[in-house]
Order: C-alpha cells, then sequence, then structure tokens
C-alpha cells in the first residue's frame, strides 16, 4: 500500500468504496481531453493510469529547467527541493503521511511562477513569495 507516501492502510482501503482501474483510466482520461495538465514528474502518474496525454498540453515542473536551482542545473529536482528554492517552505514533514493535494497545489503555484516569468534579479524570490502568498 506505501502507506509512508499514500497515507492507505489494509484497513482503510477495505474500508472505502473503489472504482475498478479502468472506470477510474476512463474517468481520468475524460477529464484531461484537451485540457493542460500541470504537475510533477507526470510521468509517473500517466504511466501509472496506463494514459498518454499530449506534450504541448502538459507543463511538467520536474522538467522545466528555468525552475532548477542553480546548483543543479542538470539533475530532475525533487517537488520538495523546488518548494524550498523557490518558495523557502518545507514540504512533507517527517512523520507526516504524504499529502498529494499539497503536491498539486505546489505544482501550481510553481507553474504560476514560470507563467508570470523567473528574473534573476536580488530579491525576487521573495517578491514572488510575496506575490503567490498575497
Amino acid at each position: 500500500f506505501r502507506t509512508a507516501v499514500t497515507g492507505i492502510d489494509a484497513a482503510s482501503f477495505m474500508a472505502r468504496e473503489r472504482v475498478r482501474p479502468a472506470e477510474a483510466r476512463s474517468a481520468v482520461a475524460q477529464a484531461l481531453r484537451g485540457r493542460l495538465l500541470v504537475g510533477h514528474a507526470l510521468w509517473n502518474d500517466l504511466s501509472a493510469l496506463q494514459l498518454r496525454h499530449p506534450k504541448d498540453m502538459m507543463r511538467d515542473t520536474a522538467l522545466e529547467t528555468s525552475l532548477r536551482p542553480p546548483w543543479r542545473p542538470v539533475l530532475l529536482p525533487s517537488l520538495s527541493l523546488l518548494v524550498s528554492y523557490w518558495f523557502n517552505e518545507t514540504m512533507h514533514a517527517a512523520g507526516v503521511v504524504h499529502d498529494s493535494v499539497q503536491d498539486a497545489v505546489a505544482a501550481l503555484r510553481l507553474y504560476h511562477l514560470m507563467e508570470t516569468g523567473l528574473p534573476d534579479q536580488p530579491g525576487w524570490r521573495e517578491e514572488a513569495r510575496q506575490r503567490v502568498h498575497g
């Protein structure tokens, strides 16, 4: 169940209503049709669902080189690293169950930064943080 990652254990899995994989795949495919897909390391999610999505309709923060910290220009960054670098925030505290909604929100915040531009002037990260948090 990968409980540390999903928060799901055998008891909670058995207690919930389940959807067959084919139904889930169909529902997700329909929801994505014609829409921009934003996330981090999207290939993992699409692979798990056995789905494809047009590359021009995806924005993957893991692959966006302009988001990478200067000391890591080639290696794929984790979502936690990007959130720490751009927003000076910590994700997934030790002992806390992984939160997929938190991941989705973080990827959308990073996408917003990509769309509004990433100037490399001093203090810009703090300004960006202010814009995102209001």
